[in-house]
C-alpha cells in the first residue's frame, strides 16, 4: 500500500514538472515570436521612411581641360566676323528763305524793286514753294514769283494761281538774245567761269568742287546780255554759295553780291 502511494506521488510529480516544462517553453516560442515580429517591423518601418538628412552632398563639376594639339598640328583661331552698318540715308534739306530770296533779287533791278515773302508754304502737285511778292514805290505788283524749295527754280505765279515759266517776267532783267551778235554757248561760259580763280570767285574751293546749275535763261547786267551759274555745296542743291554771270559775247564775268545786291565784275 505504502509503494503504490509513493507511485502515484512520483507520477504526478513528473506530470507537474512536465506541464511546468511545458509551459516554460510555450512562454520562450511566444516571446521569441513576439520580438522577431516587432524587429522586422522596425527593420521595415526602416525602410518604408528614411530619415530625412538635411546635409545635400554637391558633386562639383569636372574642371575644363585644355585641347592640347598633337605635334605639327596648329589650331587656327576663330575668325571674327564685322558686321558693316547699312549707312543711313539723309533726306536732302530745303532752300532756306533767304537763299531763295537771293534767287531772286538777282533777277530784278534792286535800284526800282523790291521784294517780300508772303508764304513760306505754298504746295502745289505736291512741290513746296516759297511766294515772294514784288513791290516798287506805288506797292505790291503782279505776278509774284515763286522758287522751289528743292530746286530753287523760279516761276511767275498770278492771282488765278497759274504757274508759269520764269523767262519773261515783266519785272526781270530777262531778254531775248539777239542771234546775229555773235555768241558763246552756254558751256562755253561755263568753261570761261572755271578758269577763274578761286579767290576772285570768292569760293573756299575751285569751281570743280561744288555743284553747278545755269538757268534756261540770260539776265541783263550792266547791260549785258549774261548766262547765270548758280553754284551749290554738294549735290543736293540747298547751299547756295554763288551767283554768276557770263556775258553771251565771253568777254565778261560777274558775281552777284549778296550784301549790296549788285553786281561786281572779276575778270
Amino acid at each position: 500500500m505504502k509503494k503504490e502511494r509513493e507511485k502515484v506521488f512520483l507520477w504526478n510529480r513528473k506530470l507537474k514538472c512536465a506541464m511546468v516544462l511545458f509551459t516554460f517553453v510555450l512562454v520562450l516560442t511566444i516571446t521569441g515570436c513576439s520580438n522577431k515580429k516587432d524587429k522586422q517591423t522596425a527593420v521595415d518601418d526602416t525602410l518604408i521612411t528614411p530619415e530625412a538628412s538635411n546635409n545635400v552632398t554637391t558633386t562639383p563639376l569636372p574642371t575644363p581641360v585644355a585641347m592640347t594639339p598633337a605635334p605639327g598640328i596648329t589650331l587656327s583661331p576663330t575668325p571674327e566676323v564685322t558686321v558693316t552698318p547699312t549707312p543711313t540715308k539723309t533726306p536732302l534739306g530745303d532752300l532756306s528763305e533767304e537763299e531763295a530770296q537771293k534767287l531772286v533779287l538777282a533777277k530784278l533791278d534792286t535800284s526800282k524793286y523790291s521784294v517780300g515773302l508772303s508764304d513760306d508754304h505754298l504746295n502745289i502737285d505736291g512741290e513746296s514753294y516759297y511766294v515772294y511778292v514784288v513791290s516798287d514805290s506805288n506797292g505790291p505788283m503782279e505776278p509774284a514769283i515763286i522758287v522751289n524749295k528743292k530746286s530753287g527754280t523760279l516761276y511767275s505765279y498770278d492771282v488765278d494761281g497759274n504757274v508759269t515759266a520764269f523767262t519773261k517776267f515783266p519785272l526781270d532783267n530777262v531778254e531775248s538774245v539777239d542771234q546775229n551778235e555773235d555768241t558763246i554757248t552756254e558751256a562755253e561760259a561755263l568753261e570761261l567761269l572755271k578758269k577763274v580763280k578761286k579767290d576772285k570767285l570768292g569760293l573756299v574751293n575751285t569751281l570743280s568742287h561744288y555743284n553747278v546749275v545755269a538757268d534756261s535763261w540770260t539776265t541783263v547786267v550792266a547791260g549785258e546780255e549774261c548766262y547765270c551759274f548758280n553754284v551749290f555745296e554738294g549735290r543736293a542743291e540747298n547751299q547756295l554759295v554763288g551767283m554768276y554771270y557770263v556775258s553771251v559775247s565771253g568777254e565778261n564775268i560777274y558775281r552777284f553780291e549778296e550784301e549790296s545786291s549788285d553786281f561786281t565784275k572779276i575778270n
